[in-house]
């Protein structure tokens, strides 16, 4: 059946106009998001400075300032010879799969029509791909 190009063009329109509204609802959420963060060190502030651990408002809700540490890791090559040394690997490191590495087996497999491995299966996702072409007014855009 041959594409309808009226249908085609609605359908894209839509698609695009989802995608601008998805785009500002992932804005919105950002703004939201930094602005609860900013209200909370507020409020971890205020108890900070008056020495207190935490405020139950009259409704009976508590906050509590909490401050808890989390690792960061600065020179993963020289951690990961101390948890050798130390005898950790059990209990501080995981085996993970390589997605990328599995993803050119599986693309191979299928490409050759061979089995794939044992415990492998596959999943395929379908969406669109959207490219624009640079139009004047984007391409100014770009310059300025």
């Amino acid at each position: 059946m041959p594409l309808n190009p009226a249908y085609m063009a609605e359908l894209s329109r839509e698609f695009e106009e989802a995608r601008a509204a998805s785009k500002k609802a992932k804005e919105a959420k950002s703004k939201a998001d930094e602005a609860e963060h900013e209200i909370e060190m507020k409020l971890y502030n205020s108890l900070l400075e008056a020495d207190e651990k935490s405020f139950k408002r009259s409704d009976g809700v508590t906050f509590t300032r909490v401050s808890t540490a989390y690792p960061k890791y600065e020179d993963s090559e020289a951690l990961l010879k101390w948890i050798d040394e130390t005898g950790q690997e059990e209990q501080l490191t995981k085996r993970e799969f390589y997605k990328s590495r599995l993803r050119e087996i599986l693309l191979k497999c299928l490409e050759e029509q061979k089995p794939l491995p044992p415990g492998m299966d596959f999943y395929v996702k379908e969406y669109v791909s959207r490219k624009a072409s640079p139009t004047k007014s984007v391409m100014e855009k770009e310059v300025a």
